[in-house]
Order: C-alpha cells, then sequence, then structure tokens
C-alpha cells in the first residue's frame, strides 16, 4: 500500500472514531454524563468551601458518591478511594418543570444508603440554584421534619 493510501485508511479510522455515539437513546441535554454528590445536609446555603458529603458514614473524603445520567437509566455510586472498592445501585429518573425524579426498582439489590434517599417508590427533588454545572437538589418525599438538600456537580 501507498502512503497516501495509509493515510486515508488512517484519517477515515480517526473520523469514524471520533464521530462514534456516546449518548444512548438520543441527547439527554445537560443531564448526560458524571455528576459527584459533594454535599447532602439540611443546608441549602452552605458555601462551596464547605461543602462534604455528610450523613450515615459518608463523613470522610475516602467515599466518593456519583449520579451518573444516560437515557432514562441512572446509576447511584459510592466509590471508597482507599479501598478502590464500588457500590452501585440503579434506577430511572424524568426530568419535570423544575423537579427531577429518581426510581429504584428494587430495595433489595445493590443499593446505597444515602441519607434521605427511598428505597422503593419515587424520589422527588425539586431543582434549586442551577448554575451551569451544578445545582442543588431538594428531596421532597423525606418524611421528616428536616428537609434535605444534595448539591451536586458535573464532572464530565
Amino acid at each position: 500500500m501507498t502512503m497516501k493510501v495509509m493515510r486515508y485508511i488512517l484519517a477515515l479510522t480517526a473520523f469514524v472514531a471520533l464521530t462514534a455515539c456516546t449518548h444512548n437513546n438520543g441527547d439527554i441535554g445537560p443531564w448526560f454524563g458524571t455528576w459527584v454528590i459533594d454535599y447532602v445536609g439540611s443546608n441549602p446555603n452552605t458555601p462551596a468551601a464547605d461543602l462534604a458529603v455528610s450523613g450515615n458514614d459518608y463523613t470522610t473524603t475516602s467515599v466518593t458518591i456519583f449520579l451518573q445520567f444516560q437515557g432514562d437509566i441512572v446509576s447511584l455510586r459510592r466509590v471508597n478511594n482507599i479501598l478502590h472498592t464500588e457500590e452501585a445501585a440503579y434506577g430511572t429518573w424524568s426530568e419535570g418543570d423544575g423537579t427531577l425524579d429518581i426510581t429504584f426498582p428494587d430495595g433489595n439489590l445493590a443499593y446505597i444508603d444515602l441519607m434521605g434517599l427511598s428505597r422503593t417508590g419515587t424520589n422527588h427533588f425539586a431543582i434549586q440554584n442551577r448554575k451551569g454545572n451544578e445545582m442543588t437538589l431538594e428531596l421532597l418525599s423525606f418524611d421528616a421534619d428536616v428537609l434535605i438538600y444534595y448539591h451536586i456537580k458535573k464532572l464530565y
């Protein structure tokens, strides 16, 4: 093969690889990708410098919790950064008029216990303070006297 043909094949291969689909079932807009949960608590106005995952056993920096959105599927992942272990729970999600609903189908399957989230049924959130790649979610379906807020930030 000539060098010209080799360059053509290489360019065609690169073009195909770069235009491959990464959004299964179409574009879901800004939700697509991985979001880190960097705060869970009762104060929606916690300064960004003080944000830390709180509640249950998530008060250390050894654990990182992510939400990942693709199509209508959501993955809730807890990664232990010291032991290099990971747990995941899968569900469905939908966005309404200023709301986000996340439903986990079976609380007995690899579910991550995160303050306020329901193992069964739908978790209803009000989307608040949406600024580019970060936002605060207010959990509306939590049965308690204290409101629960989740601050999330998009990684990629």
